[in-house]
Formats: structure tokens, C-alpha cells, sequence
């Protein structure tokens, strides 16, 4: 079993919701049934990480480190804002069943938070987190594996990114990694607010396998 762990941060026209996950997800995320936009070629989503429609950015962490690490974060600076990223809260959650001969062999478990109405939160709460980690570098430092002389320079090179694992992350640990993470949310926070864009963090959990 892979030790790493895949979340998704996805800024999207409304009206595409139903191409990009599925009916039943879009309806769940909406409160609404959204119709398939019969103009949109669902595989543009698949091939192309930012086009007019969809951005998206791709996050893979090994053993969970960028949410626990986050929550510890969080913890420590008193930001509410950003407890989707720990894990702590989502606005909605999903359970898939996969059958073999009737029988249920596998349950895969997403969460999803809902981020369209929070898009100046988000954002002063990335900044917040920002501040709070200058000031005290120690504390910082420590809960991110990085020396603390190096931990302005973490923030300061971080860069926008769509795909962690393809822009040198492999891993998905540090503090390189997750002040890039935070940056391209910040980033894209601000697009989807400018463009009046539905924004959707998913993330999802470890596969559970029932005993026969």
C-alpha cells in the first residue's frame, strides 16, 4: 500500500461541477442538480492543470505529513482559517464502496470543503500563518523540519505549483514544500475571487478493507 496521501485543490466554473467529478458529487457539493455542460470536453480536466474552465493543483504527502504538520501549525498560531488543510474540518464527506461478486471489498473515504464563500479567509489566514511563523522562527522551524535560519528563505523561494510531485516534491515533506502548497492555494484564492470561480478542497483518506 503507497504511504502517500492525495488531496486536490480545484477552482472551477459552477457550471462544469458535474464534468469534473460526477453527478452525485456535484449535488452533494451544490445542494443542487447540475446538468453535464454539454459545450465542456470532460478530458480537457485531465490533460490541462489550468485552462478558462478548471485550475487545479495536485498535492501528494507522504504519511499525511503536510496535513499533520499543518494542524500542528494551526495549533501552535491560534488560525482558524486553514483547518481544512489539517484535516480537522470539511463541509462535506463521501464514502465509495468497491464490490467484487456482490460482496464489498474496499471503502474509500473523500472528504470535500466548499471554499467559494471564504475566498478573503483563506487568503488572510495564509498571510496570518505567513507572519506568525517570522516571528517565531523556533517554534516554526521546529514543526516544519527546517533550521530556523532558513525558514525566511522557505517563505520567500516558495513558487506556484499545480503539481507537487512533478515540480521536485516527490516526498511531499519540508518546509520548501509546504510554503509552495500554501502560496499556490493564496494564489489561487485570489483568481477564483477576481473570476467568481467555485473553489473545492478534496482530500482523500486511507482505504479501509473490511475483514472477511
Amino acid at each position: 500500500m503507497s504511504d502517500l496521501f492525495y488531496s486536490e485543490f480545484v477552482v472551477i466554473h459552477e457550471s462544469c461541477l458535474t464534468n469534473y467529478f460526477s453527478e452525485e458529487v456535484s449535488e452533494l457539493l451544490s445542494g443542487e442538480r447540475i446538468p453535464r455542460n454539454q459545450y465542456v470536453d470532460s478530458r480537457t480536466y485531465r490533460n490541462d492543470r489550468m485552462n478558462s474552465i478548471v485550475r487545479r493543483m495536485s498535492i501528494a504527502t507522504r504519511n499525511d505529513w503536510l496535513h499533520a504538520r499543518l494542524k500542528e501549525l494551526l495549533r501552535e498560531s491560534g488560525i482558524e482559517g486553514l483547518r481544512f488543510l489539517s484535516g480537522e474540518t470539511c463541509t462535506h464527506r463521501r464514502k465509495e464502496a468497491t464490490k467484487y461478486e456482490g460482496k464489498i471489498v474496499c471503502e474509500q473515504t473523500f472528504e470535500y470543503t466548499v471554499l467559494s464563500p471564504d475566498y478573503d479567509k483563506v487568503i488572510s489566514s495564509i498571510d496570518q500563518l505567513y507572519r506568525w511563523c517570522l516571528l517565531h522562527p523556533e517554534a516554526a522551524a521546529k514543526l516544519l523540519d527546517v533550521c530556523p535560519k532558513d525558514l525566511t528563505g522557505s517563505i520567500e523561494s516558495a513558487f506556484f505549483t499545480l503539481n507537487t510531485s512533478d515540480d521536485g516534491f516527490d516526498s511531499g515533506e519540508g518546509a520548501d514544500f509546504a510554503f509552495c502548497v500554501l502560496k499556490t492555494i493564496g494564489d489561487l484564492m485570489r483568481y477564483a475571487k477576481y473570476n467568481k470561480r467555485t473553489v473545492i478542497f478534496s482530500r482523500e483518506l486511507y482505504p479501509e478493507f473490511p475483514s472477511s
